[in-house]
Protein backbone atom coordinates (compact mmCIF):
# COMPACT_ATOMS: atom_id res chain seq x y z
CA UNK A 1 0.00 0.00 0.00
CA UNK A 2 1.89 3.26 -1.21
CA UNK A 3 1.53 6.79 0.87
CA UNK A 4 -1.53 8.10 -0.55
CA UNK A 5 -3.78 4.57 -0.26
CA UNK A 6 -2.45 4.53 3.71
CA UNK A 7 -3.36 8.54 4.15
CA UNK A 8 -6.82 7.56 2.28
CA UNK A 9 -7.71 5.32 4.96
CA UNK A 10 -7.00 6.94 7.49
CA UNK A 11 -8.85 10.24 6.92
CA UNK A 12 -11.31 8.67 4.62
CA UNK A 13 -14.31 9.49 7.32
CA UNK A 14 -13.24 13.10 6.35
CA UNK A 15 -16.42 15.58 5.47
CA UNK A 16 -15.75 17.51 2.66
CA UNK A 17 -17.35 20.84 0.89
CA UNK A 18 -16.13 22.46 -2.46
CA UNK A 19 -17.13 25.32 -3.65
CA UNK A 20 -15.98 27.19 -6.95
CA UNK A 21 -18.39 28.97 -8.90
CA UNK A 22 -17.25 27.66 -12.04
CA UNK A 23 -19.74 24.52 -12.65
CA UNK A 24 -17.00 22.35 -14.66
CA UNK A 25 -14.28 22.83 -12.19
CA UNK A 26 -16.71 22.18 -9.11
CA UNK A 27 -17.57 19.02 -10.23
CA UNK A 28 -14.32 17.87 -11.57
CA UNK A 29 -13.34 18.89 -7.96
CA UNK A 30 -15.80 16.91 -6.25
CA UNK A 31 -15.16 13.97 -8.10
CA UNK A 32 -11.77 13.69 -6.95
CA UNK A 33 -12.23 14.56 -4.02
CA UNK A 34 -15.08 11.52 -3.69
CA UNK A 35 -11.88 9.13 -4.33
CA UNK A 36 -10.28 9.86 -1.23
CA UNK A 37 -13.12 11.11 1.77
CA UNK A 38 -16.60 9.19 2.15
CA UNK A 39 -18.81 12.40 2.06
CA UNK A 40 -18.08 15.57 -0.68
CA UNK A 41 -20.62 18.24 -1.01
CA UNK A 42 -20.47 21.27 -3.55
CA UNK A 43 -21.54 24.53 -3.42
CA UNK A 44 -21.40 27.14 -6.11
CA UNK A 45 -20.80 30.19 -4.07
CA UNK A 46 -19.68 31.38 -0.87
CA UNK A 47 -24.01 32.13 0.14
CA UNK A 48 -24.75 28.50 -0.30
CA UNK A 49 -21.18 27.16 1.50
CA UNK A 50 -22.30 29.16 4.41
CA UNK A 51 -25.86 27.77 4.33
CA UNK A 52 -24.22 24.11 4.38
CA UNK A 53 -21.92 25.28 6.69
CA UNK A 54 -25.31 26.06 9.25
CA UNK A 55 -26.45 22.24 8.61
CA UNK A 56 -23.28 20.02 8.47
CA UNK A 57 -20.16 20.32 10.28
CA UNK A 58 -17.40 20.28 7.32
CA UNK A 59 -13.56 19.16 8.15
CA UNK A 60 -12.16 20.15 4.70
CA UNK A 61 -12.66 22.97 2.60
CA UNK A 62 -11.60 23.39 -0.83
CA UNK A 63 -12.66 26.89 -2.16
CA UNK A 64 -12.06 29.12 -5.45
CA UNK A 65 -10.29 32.27 -4.73
CA UNK A 66 -12.18 34.48 -7.34
CA UNK A 67 -15.62 33.79 -7.34
CA UNK A 68 -18.80 36.64 -7.45
CA UNK A 69 -19.79 38.41 -4.61
CA UNK A 70 -17.91 36.84 -1.69
CA UNK A 71 -14.59 35.57 -2.50
CA UNK A 72 -12.35 32.67 -1.04
CA UNK A 73 -10.92 34.17 1.87
CA UNK A 74 -13.53 36.08 2.94
CA UNK A 75 -15.80 33.03 3.44
CA UNK A 76 -12.99 31.39 5.36
CA UNK A 77 -12.19 34.81 7.22
CA UNK A 78 -16.19 34.66 7.92
CA UNK A 79 -16.40 31.07 8.89
CA UNK A 80 -13.98 31.84 11.26
CA UNK A 81 -15.42 34.49 12.65
CA UNK A 82 -18.96 32.14 13.35
CA UNK A 83 -16.76 29.66 14.97
CA UNK A 84 -16.48 26.80 12.22
CA UNK A 85 -12.69 25.39 11.99
CA UNK A 86 -12.52 23.18 8.93
CA UNK A 87 -9.23 22.86 7.58
CA UNK A 88 -8.65 25.15 4.75
CA UNK A 89 -7.84 24.92 0.66
CA UNK A 90 -7.27 27.95 -1.23
CA UNK A 91 -7.26 26.82 -5.16
CA UNK A 92 -6.97 29.60 -7.57
CA UNK A 93 -6.49 29.67 -11.34
CA UNK A 94 -4.38 32.89 -10.89
CA UNK A 95 -0.88 32.54 -11.84
CA UNK A 96 0.92 35.04 -9.01
CA UNK A 97 1.31 33.42 -5.64
CA UNK A 98 -1.73 34.15 -2.99
CA UNK A 99 -1.87 36.20 -0.36
CA UNK A 100 -3.73 33.80 2.03
CA UNK A 101 -3.61 36.23 5.02
CA UNK A 102 -3.41 33.71 7.20
CA UNK A 103 -6.97 32.01 6.65
CA UNK A 104 -6.06 28.93 4.81
CA UNK A 105 -3.93 26.31 5.49
CA UNK A 106 -2.54 25.60 2.05
CA UNK A 107 -3.01 26.78 -1.81
CA UNK A 108 -3.19 25.14 -4.53
CA UNK A 109 -3.29 25.89 -8.65
CA UNK A 110 -6.66 25.29 -10.22
CA UNK A 111 -7.32 22.65 -11.19
CA UNK A 112 -6.64 21.12 -8.66
CA UNK A 113 -5.58 17.22 -9.72
CA UNK A 114 -4.28 13.79 -8.41
CA UNK A 115 -0.70 15.38 -7.66
CA UNK A 116 -1.81 17.66 -4.96
CA UNK A 117 -4.05 15.09 -3.08
CA UNK A 118 -0.74 13.80 -1.24
CA UNK A 119 0.76 17.00 -0.27
CA UNK A 120 -3.12 17.96 0.79
CA UNK A 121 -3.94 14.30 2.59
CA UNK A 122 -0.36 14.77 4.82
CA UNK A 123 -1.40 18.59 6.08
CA UNK A 124 -4.48 17.88 6.69
CA UNK A 125 -3.21 14.20 8.99
CA UNK A 126 -0.91 16.51 10.42
CA UNK A 127 -3.19 19.25 11.09
CA UNK A 128 -5.61 16.74 12.91
CA UNK A 129 -3.15 15.39 14.60
CA UNK A 130 -2.13 18.85 15.99
CA UNK A 131 -5.91 19.31 17.16
CA UNK A 132 -5.59 15.89 19.22
CA UNK A 133 -2.41 16.65 21.35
Amino acid sequence: MNETQKLREALHHIVALVVDDEAAVRDATCRLMQRFFDRVDCAADATEALEKFSITQYDLLLCDLRMPGMDGLTLMQTLLERGYDPFRVIFSGTVDPVDTQNVAHLCFPKPVDFAMITQLLRALEAHLASKEG
